[in-house]
């Protein structure tokens, strides 16, 4: 009664007991079917080689490899270039695989996907990837750094052709990866020079411009601010300076004047020509009042320069009196005059300074002149400075971002050239076979121990499945548990079975048995048994 109500394990050891005929019988035969089936099988080969991945000889301190792809990438890359049609279809070809199925008409795709499923490509694991206590090692390593090697294999049903085939693939793999390579570090060079050409022609327009702008602005850029401050500082000290001589000379031009026109009308009046002289010291006396009167509204009566003026207006009044008193007319001698060759020492002495004086004087307008244009010219760069201090820190910021990208594109360019050298000398990482292709001595299938645990197992569960089927269709009530569970009371006593039935299905084996161990009785002639 099976799956009416909750089994117990007395349960599970009665079904063992009543089915273990149904249990034993297939688990026997199931094996024995499993080895029948391999034993029909055709045998498979697998020849397998061992490349070993050999890093880069020369320190990536010196020389950095401009192969940057992950290894495992990589390896799928070349598997893929190897496992094409263009690789594979010769290798089918020359090897004469699968002749059968080319007899039978099957199409050279289909042939290359056959191939293609009987090879493997597998990394071997590293030490430190297994090792334990290593986590925190290989935490800080990628899985290119803990690959060794791979493992390639080929798999068919003649041994000696698997290891032709094994070799032959093994060499496309290491050929694979020299040219990848090779080819990587030439384009990888390739478009590095490429790119320093541009990067040296945008460099050189920086450079272009950078110069156009500091010959346009020349002294007044930043770097020029300070001189210029400088210089605007001296350039005012000296128009001050000169300013201040001017105005000195120019006063001592005034008061030698004074003094010339006072002697020459001393002299006049010795020479009887006091009356031209008394007009001509009139509008020199005017002259040199309109003078006071203009210093007197920029210094005070008490400076230097307006006491003498005022000196030299009371001696030239004092020194005219005489001469008007001689010449009621008011006639006096010119002082412009042309003086005479007979002229005193003093009045040559005081021509000679006014003529030095307005010599003096005239340089000193010139310069001051000079002077106020540079100036100018100096106060305009400064004004002009914070404009072209921005324009310029552009072009330089720039010009210094070019000329860093140039210097980073050289020494990329250099290093891709010692890489592709490297790459060129096979110095850089190789493809090394450490296990060339073996020649197998047994097949890799079928493999006869994994049939035949495969069939024990196959057969206990198809028994297992029997015993099953059959104890679902058995509606026999066997224990004391059954009993109360479907009448739901209480069982007073169980009595045994003493049917026929019973009888006879207890008793066959017995008696058989028996049969078989009752000795036989010969008995002589005419005598019964």
């Amino acid at each position: 009664m099976l799956g009416q109500r909750e089994m117990t394990m007395e349960d599970v050891t009665g079904i063992l007991r009543r089915r273990w005929l149904y249990l034993i019988v297939p688990l026997v035969v199931g094996p024995l079917i499993a080895m029948g089936i391999a034993l029909l099988l055709p045998a498979k080969y697998t020849s397998s080689a061992l490349i070993m991945i050999e890093q880069q000889r020369v320190p990536d301190t010196v020389v950095k490899s401009v192969v940057s792809e992950n290894l495992i990438s990589r390896l799928a890359t070349m598997q893929e270039q190897v496992l094409s049609r263009n690789t594979l279809q010769p290798i089918i070809e020359k090897y004469g695989l699968y002749k059968s199925e080319v007899a039978r008409g099957v199409s050279m795709d289909d042939l290359i996907l056959e191939l293609k499923g009987n090879l493997s490509v597998t990394p071997v694991p590293s030490i430190l990837e297994s090792a334990p206590g290593t986590k925190g090692v290989t935490g800080t390593m990628s899985k290119e750094d803990i690959i060794p090697g791979f493992y390639i294999a080929f798999t068919i049903d003649n041994p000696k052709m698997a290891q032709e085939v094994c070799s032959d693939l093994t060499g496309k793999f290491i050929e694979e990866n020299l040219k990848s390579r090779s080819k990587m570090a030439r384009e990888t060079t390739t478009f590095v020079d490429t790119q320093l050409v541009d990067a040296k022609r945008k460099l050189d327009e920086q450079d272009a411009k950078l110069g156009e702008f500091q010959k346009k602005f020349s002294g007044a850029l930043p770097d020029e601010a300070s001189q210029n401050l400088s210089l605007l500082s001296a350039v005012t000290a000296r128009l001050q300076s000169v300013t201040q001589a001017l105005g000195r000379d120019e006063q001592d031009k005034t008061y030698t004047e004074t003094l010339l026109a006072q002697q020459l009308s001393a002299w006049d009046m010795v020479k009887g020509r006091g009356g031209n002289r008394a007009e001509t010291a009139d509008k020199e006396l005017a002259a040199l009042e309109g003078r006071l009167s203009a210093m007197e509204t920029r210094y005070t009566p008490d400076h230097p320069d307006v006491i003498k003026l005022k000196s030299a207006i009371a001696q030239l009044k004092k020194d005219r009196a005489p001469s008007s008193a001689s010449a009621p007319d008011g006639s006096a001698p010119d002082t412009a005059e042309q003086p005479s060759s007979f002229e005193p020492k003093e009045i040559q002495q005081l021509r000679s300074q006014l003529r030095g004086l307005d010599e003096a004087i005239q340089r000193y307008k010139q310069e001051q002149q000079l002077m106020g244009q540079q100036a100018k010219g100096l106060e305009s760069r400064l004004q002009m400075s914070p404009l072209v201090e921005t324009q310029y820190k552009q072009l330089t910021r720039d010009s210094k971002a070019a000329q860093d990208f140039y210097n980073d594109l050289l020494g990329k360019k250099n290093n891709s050239n010692m890489a592709t050298d490297l790459e060129s000398g096979q110095e850089g990482e190789q493809f090394v076979i450490l296990d060339s292709a073996s020649l197998p001595d047994q097949p890799s299938f079928p493999v006869y121990w994994m049939f035949a645990a495969g069939g024990a197992g196959g057969g206990l569960g198809l028994g297992l499945a029997i015993a099953l089927l059959l104890e679902l269709k058995d509606k026999a009530i066997r224990t004391e548990r059954d009993v109360e569970f479907f009448l739901e009371l209480p069982t007073l006593v169980l009595l045994p079975s003493v049917g026929l039935a019973g009888k006879q299905k207890n008793g066959r084996f017995r008696n058989w048995w028996r049969r078989r161990r009752r000795p036989v009785v010969k008995h002589a002639a005419g005598q019964p048994a």
